[in-house]
């Protein structure tokens, strides 16, 4: 997954990983996710007023082999491929109604959209896969996208993100007793 050069593309988001214990938030990592196909799909239909983006996938394993998202990826894959007695994800509401900035009024470039999701400390065992266990789970990745309320073979996903190759943060990204892995997930649109 390469979705390093930005320079030339008209969006792009940013997502920022923390650890949510005692009140606190730790940011642990921050770096830029992949839109997938899809999210052009889920876009339109945002504009449209008949989706909207309200939730993540948050991705964990015990001991398996963490699946890497591509342009091709959809919710699917994670409900089939990412789902196993090793790997498993929560489907996540966002904590709120996303946020809303922008750095340049005047030439309307670089908006930014904020969305944050948090895993749940009382859900032990997740939509899909094996089931998180403190102390050993670590979380690997994330999707962001609208859940459908009813059936989440409706859902759609608008961006991917995989954080397992960066081995200085996979250890602390174990899930401990007491605190949540939270991800603030902004997608930024800027003129091409």
């Amino acid at each position: 997954m390469n979705n390093e050069d930005t320079n030339n593309t008209p969006s792009y988001g940013e997502i920022e990983i923390f650890l949510r214990q005692g009140g606190e938030d730790i940011v642990l990592h921050r770096q830029k996710n992949l839109i997938v196909n899809s999210g052009m799909d889920l876009l339109a239909k945002a504009v449209a007023g008949q989706q909207f983006i309200n939730g993540m996938y948050i991705l964990h394993h015990n001991a398996g082999t963490p699946v890497s998202p591509d342009v091709t990826t959809t919710a699917n894959y994670y409900q089939t491929t990412g789902s196993s007695a090793t790997l498993g994800f929560q489907r996540v509401p966002t904590a709120a109604l996303p946020s809303f900035s922008s750095t340049d009024g005047a030439t309307y470039n670089n908006n930014t959209a904020t969305f944050m999701a948090i895993t749940d400390g009382n859900v032990a065992v997740p939509v899909a896969g094996n089931e998180i266990t403190d102390g050993v789970s670590k979380v690997y990745g994330a999707a962001l996208g609208y859940l459908d309320p009813d059936d989440m073979a409706n859902d759609v996903l608008y961006a991917a993100v995989n954080f397992a190759d960066i081995v200085e943060v996979i250890d602390e990204l174990t899930v401990l007793a007491g605190a949540q892995i939270g991800i603030r997930w902004a997608q930024n649109f800027i003129q091409p």
